[in-house]
């Protein structure tokens, strides 16, 4: 742990642990196990791993995290957004196999989906709201924004997006009135995912 002993900074070396695949997903489970008998943990460390796993779109992260008893529920408010704002980061887990960054960040996308599905699958609502209204997809779908009260999204995802809509995030929905302000400038409120599908030519979605 080196000389921090936060809660948060516990979580975060748990999630590095449980991401390591140069060991295999029982060896990971082990060592979370004895991590958190030997500093005789509460729950709180261990949802904030998963909070970190799930922000970076680590998939073998967040699988070990709930075998060891994290809870999606506690880990994070509204943990699908905080997903679908995750800008990756599995190159700071794991030896980076790629000297292209676009190849990088194409594992990252494609680890969120995975992410999300377990999520869900772990009893979070892809349709979960918060008190302003947003939900997970219009996390997804937004453009690069920034806003008070950390509403706010990294830039589109149409795989984050996707994901959501599979697990059955409805997408009869509308970016809520809000005082989030696009990083270019452009006005979301009232656009719908068609809108920001077209807008960034994702024919997938």
């Amino acid at each position: 742990w080196g000389t921090e002993s936060s809660e948060e900074a516990v979580g975060r070396t748990l999630a590095e642990i449980a991401g390591n695949t140069s060991v295999d997903r029982h060896e990971r489970t082990t060592m979370v196990h004895r991590c958190i008998e030997a500093r005789s943990m509460t729950a709180v460390p261990l949802d904030s791993a998963l909070a970190h796993a799930s922000f970076r779109h680590d998939p073998d992260a967040v699988l070990v995290l709930l075998e060891v008893g994290a809870d999606p529920h506690r880990a994070w408010p509204h943990l699908l957004g905080w997903t679908c704002f995750g800008v990756g980061g599995r190159a700071s887990l794991v030896p980076n196999p790629f000297d292209d960054d676009d190849a990088l960040d194409e594992i990252d996308k494609a680890g969120v989906e995975r992410v999300i599905e377990m999520l869900v699958a772990a009893g979070l609502d892809p349709d979960d709201e918060d008190a302003r209204g947003f939900r997970a997809l219009h996390t997804a779908l937004a453009p690069d924004t920034y806003a008070p009260g950390n509403q706010s999204s990294d830039g589109y995802n149409g795989r984050a997006a996707l994901a959501l809509i599979r697990c059955g995030a409805a997408i009869d929905l509308t970016y809520p009135a809000t005082d989030v302000v696009p990083a270019d400038g452009q006005e979301v409120d009232g656009l719908a995912p068609l809108h920001f599908a077209a807008r960034e030519g994702d024919f997938l979605v």
